[in-house]
């Protein structure tokens, strides 16, 4: 599958106070993975019907993280996992969802990338890049690492974690697919 888009917004309303105006200031053709985890659940369904209303009106992809159910049943673009997740593998089971529904996943080391190779997941993100403030404890994997993950994957990856504008011309130039931020597009 051919992705159309290569920047990604990874919303936080705890560290975003205005997330319908960050989605609307994307650069054109972006995608969206809507998180927001700590809601209840009719509170994120709700919030998640905004967020794809916007993303609709500016031609954006919506992915919904973590709840596949809630995914397809708003009708978004595609769904995001972690490789810390616990998944089912008969979900991926391609037949059963539209033939552009995405599958992307946060990778954090290299063997996460060899398992989704065979799960034949449509984007990876690498995970983190730099030192980030979501996960400040995480030990950056860096440019090093990435390239080795580039040059080893065929599935598309994209750069996440501390991505910003000065290191982003740092990641297209290894080759990556674009990048996934929160920080870069709230500042």
């Amino acid at each position: 599958m051919k992705l159309a888009f290569d920047t990604v917004f990874f919303t936080d309303r705890k560290r975003c106070a205005n997330l319908s105006l960050t989605i609307a200031k994307l650069p054109k053709n972006s995608a969206v993975i809507f998180r927001e985890y700590d809601l209840k659940s009719d509170e994120r369904e709700a919030l998640a019907k905004e967020i794809i209303a916007i993303c609709r009106a500016k031609n954006h992809k919506i992915l919904i993280a973590k709840d596949l159910a809630l995914a397809r049943k708003l009708g978004a673009d595609g769904t995001h996992f972690s490789d810390h997740d616990k998944l089912p593998l008969q979900i991926f089971n391609r037949q059963n969802y539209p033939r552009k529904f995405i599958f992307s996943f946060a990778c954090h080391n290299f063997l996460s990338v060899i398992k989704l190779q065979k799960l034949e997941a449509d984007l990876i993100f690498v995970s983190p890049i730099f030192a980030t403030k979501s996960h400040p404890n995480a030990a950056p994997i860096g440019l090093r690492q990435l390239s080795k993950i580039i040059r080893y994957s065929k599935i598309p990856i994209f750069a996440l974690g501390g991505i910003n504008k000065k290191n982003v011309y740092a990641i297209k130039k290894l080759g990556a697919c674009g990048f996934g931020a929160i920080e870069n597009f709230i500042k």
